[in-house]
This record gives structure tokens, sequence and C-alpha cells, in this order.
């Protein structure tokens, strides 16, 4: 469709749902009559700047309140999100926005060549059991199985290479140990046609370290607990097509829309879900949007990258303010399975790390230099950590920046 027809039924979804939320939710009603907003007035996007925004603690604070009127929550299906900011929240939804959620689910790897009857094998969060047999799943009739990521890694190529799967789903930190294991054990036999990364930052060292191990490209997929997935990678590589009918993505700083090619906190308003409606939800990302048009033909728009979460922006000891991506390209670094930064002061970084084969005393000194330099020089303490294990969180993400400083 065009861009204009998307928008259009984008608009038509955005006056539902506020309308609703103002008639049915107590948390939004409260919400417009304190910001003298008017349901009326919600006719468009750009008439989303009408309404304030509605932050994690506010959801934690009113939880109950910003369910629908006449709705039960105990008969709700709920999403938990990850509580990566150290504030985890349930969301409710109900028979008909976890179908809509299920097909979402399922929209990426069909619009980048999954059919009928291929499978495709998540390797997530079950700590319960270690693998699930693919089966049939409707509506779109493609074989899905489900791999605990807390397998070894041992165990998790054996599953891989019994299933076959024409596509795999997971973490790039996963996809970056499994990559390693298939080159240096020269695993055969693992040769899906599609790999989509979820949850964490897609580095370009490992997109191409992963296609070198499996002879395939990465799709990258933004997606949340709050309201599923949002964007995708299609086959062409020019960006993340925002699926414009579930969510209205907006791109802030301070409050104002930015340009093309420009960082912005990213700002979500929800339009499928009626049990609990999530309006201007800032969701704690930071993205770039482009102007630009993927050769595909899809009239979405295009995410140019997920650059990070706000809350790892990192404040230096002169309190300059930059990108968690400064000290983070260190994946080029030999010797380093797997990692983590803590930045626990302005003027101390801690490294937890996990040793690869040709782990030595230039991987410490090039580790050193790399964050001095994302430090731009400025004088900081860097403790370097050997560790066995990195915690994930309990859907299984590991953070590869986390800052412990507050932004001023």
């Amino acid at each position: 469709m065009k861009k204009q027809d998307l928008e259009e039924i984008q608009a038509k979804k955005l006056r539902t749902i506020t309308k609703f939320a103002y008639d049915y939710v107590p948390y939004y009603h409260h919400l417009f009559d304190s910001a003298g907003t008017r349901t009326e007035d919600i006719k468009c996007m750009k008439d989303l700047q009408k309404i304030p925004f509605t932050e994690k603690e506010d959801v934690q604070r009113s939880h109950y309140q910003m369910i629908a009127n006449g709705i039960n929550p105990a008969e709700c299906q709920m999403v938990t999100t990850t509580g990566s900011t150290g504030k985890p929240l349930t969301i409710f939804c109900g028979e008909a926005e976890e179908d809509y959620r299920a097909a979402l689910w399922r929209f990426p790897p069909q619009e980048c060549g999954l059919f009928f009857g291929e499978s495709l094998v998540s390797i997530n969060a079950l700590k319960e059991q270690s693998f699930v047999k693919p089966r049939f799943s409707l509506p779109l009739l493609m074989r899905t199985g489900q791999v605990s990521l807390f397998n070894s890694v041992e165990r998790i190529v054996e599953i891989l290479r019994e299933m076959k799967p024409e596509a795999i789903r997971t973490y790039p930190s996963l996809l970056r140990i499994l990559a390693k294991h298939v080159m240096e054990k020269e695993v055969s036999r693992i040769q899906p046609k599609l790999i989509f990364s979820i949850g964490e930052m897609l580095s370009q060292e490992r997109r191409q370290l992963v296609q070198k191990a499996f002879g395939t490209s990465i799709n990258e997929v933004y997606s949340c607990a709050e309201f599923g997935t949002m964007a995708f990678e299609c086959n062409e590589h020019s960006g993340l097509h925002m699926i414009t009918e579930p969510c209205i993505l907006e791109f802030l700083r301070e409050g104002e829309p930015v340009g093309p090619g420009e960082e912005g906190e990213i700002v979500i308003t929800g339009l499928y879900n009626h049990v609990m409606p999530l309006i201007r939800y800032k969701i704690g990302d930071i993205g770039i949007p482009t102007a630009e048009r993927c050769s595909c033909g899809r009239g979405f728009p295009l995410l140019k990258k997920i650059v990070g979460r706000n809350d790892d922006f990192l404040v230096l000891p002169s309190d300059t303010i930059v990108s968690a991506r400064n000290i983070n390209p260190m994946e080029g670094i030999h010797g380093i399975l797997q990692y983590q930064t803590i930045q626990e002061r302005k003027d101390r970084f801690l490294v937890k790390v996990i040793k690869g084969e040709d782990f030595g005393e230039n991987t410490v000194v090039q580790i050193r230099k790399v964050i001095r330099a994302g430090c731009l020089g400025q004088d900081v303490n860097i403790d370097i950590e050997i560790v066995d294990e990195i915690p994930r969180e309990r859907t299984g993400k590991i953070r590869t920046v986390i800052s412990r400083v507050a932004l001023p």
C-alpha cells in the first residue's frame, strides 16, 4: 500500500483507540482531562503531541487503573516485560489481542520468504524444557519449534543439526557464540535460509560473523513485550520496516520530533490492545528514522537502526554524554567469547569477560584502549573480571552495556 493509505489507516485506528481509552480506561480519562485534551482533537499522528507521555513508573503506579472498565484481569493473558531497567511490568491482553500478537510474530518470517510447511526454530528462555518439537501452526501453517538457550552450545547445535530448520530466531549474543562454535568445530548440516535477531543490539561484527558461519544474512526484528513485533528488516537490508497497523512510533528529542537520520527517543502508541491501551508510552529505546525508501517496494516507513536504550548512554567525568556505541566495538578483539560492560561511576567501568581461545594480555590491553578512546580520552578506571557466565535477563537477553549513572 502507498504511504498515504497506510497513514490514513493509522489515523483511523488512532482516533478509535484514543476515544476508547478516554471513555473506558480510568487512567487515560484522568490524564486527558488533566491536560485539557479532547478526543475529538486527536485526528492524526501530529495531534499526538496534545497527549502527555506515559512512563513505566506511571504503569506501575496506576496499574489496574490502566485496564478498561468491565475487564477482569484474572481472565486475561499476561505478558511480563524483562525488567531490564529495574521496572518489570505486566501487560494484560484479551484473546483477540493475543491472536493479533501471534500474527505479528509470524509476519516477518512470512514476508522474508518462509513458506508453507517450512520450519522456524526459536532459541529463547525456556527453563522448564530443553526442546519443543516443531509443529504446524495456524494461520500461516509454518512449523515452529522452541529450544531453550539454557542448554549447552553443543546441545543447541545438536538439535539444529537434527532439525535442519529453514529459519532460526534468537538473540545476537547467542548467534555469535553459535557462529564461533560452528566455525571452530567445522559443524555441518546447519544451513538455514533465514536468521532473525531479536531483543539485543545487532552489531556489524555479529552480522559478518553469522553470515560467514551459516552462509546467510541476518534479518533484524524490533519487538517488545508491551506491543509485540513493531518493525523488521526485509531481505534488501535497507533498514527496518515499521509495521504501521499495530502501533505508531514517534522519534523525539526533548519532546519534539527529530529529523530523518537523527537519533530520537522512541515513544509508542499501541493501536490494537483494547484491554490495556498504552498511548505515548516511553519504551526507553533510542532509534534513528529515515526518509529513505526500500527497494523492495513496501510502503512502510523505515527505521534506520536501533541505537540502544536511553539508560545506557554514558555520563563521562566531565558530564559529557556519549552513546554506549562509543565503547561497544569490542567484538572484533581476539580472545573474547562474550562480554558485558558496566559503568559503575562516571570514572569507573567493570568489564566482565568470558575468555575465548585467543585470550591473552593483548586482549586486556585492547579492551582498555577501546573504552578509553570511547570515553574521549578522559581519565577513567577500567576493571576486567574473568567470568564463566554472564547473567541473562529473565527472557534470555544479555545487555552488552549497562550504565548505573543517572543522566543529568
